[in-house]
Parts: structure tokens; C-alpha cells; sequence
């Protein structure tokens, strides 16, 4: 490849980039058995829940995990935000009444999730 193709594809790139634009949508993200743990599954919320235009994620699979009530509550805030994610589940973790209690509040107000596991 020559110099300057290289050299407008990677502007090309950083102009999307930069628009928050990268020309990929993550729809499905399964993640059995990863050991994410609470903090794990905090970073996936902030990062692929309720994001505005950008956010394509309808299937969630994170079971076996290790997440517990924090870690529910976690993902609890983000669902509240989320219109695309349509299938969660979280099945095999450590998820008490209180963190259920946060999941479920948090999908009365998301009517989307339709499919929770």
C-alpha cells in the first residue's frame, strides 16, 4: 500500500474516531465464565449501556462471572439509560435479593430488556 493511502486511511480513522464514529456496532458481547467480576461488569455498563446514538448492544451474556449485588447494581444504572439491549443474561453469579431488586427497577424503567436470564 503507498505512503499516502496509508496516510488517509489512518486520517480517515482518527476523523471518525474523533466523531465517536468508528463504523462498528457491537450487538452481542458473551462473556461466559471470564471472571469479570463486579468491577468488570461496571466497566461494561459505562461502556456499551445507555450510550446515546452510538449504543447498538441488545444480547448480554455474562454468566458465571462472579458478579454480585454491587456488580448488578452496576449494570441496574446503565439499563435504566439503554433503549437497544433486548437479552441479559447473568445466570451462575452471586447475585443476592438486593442486587435482583435494583435489576428489576431498572427494567420497569427499560422496556426493552425483554429476555432476562
Amino acid at each position: 500500500m503507498s505512503n499516502v493511502m496509508t496516510s488517509h486511511i489512518k486520517s480517515r480513522k482518527a476523523k471518525m474516531s474523533a466523531r465517536g464514529d468508528t463504523g462498528c456496532r457491537l450487538e452481542a458481547l458473551q462473556l461466559r465464565g471470564n471472571a469479570i467480576g463486579d468491577t468488570g461488569v461496571a466497566e461494561i455498563s459505562r461502556a456499551f449501556l445507555g450510550r446515546g446514538e452510538h449504543q447498538a448492544l441488545r444480547l448480554l451474556q455474562i454468566e458465571e462471572n462472579g458478579i454480585t449485588d454491587g456488580g448488578a447494581s452496576a449494570l441496574a444504572t446503565g439499563l435504566k439509560q439503554d433503549r437497544t439491549l433486548t437479552a441479559l443474561n447473568m445466570f451462575g453469579n452471586s447475585v443476592g435479593k438486593p442486587g435482583a431488586m435494583s435489576l428489576l427497577a431498572a427494567m420497569k424503567t427499560n422496556a426493552g430488556v425483554g429476555h432476562c436470564t
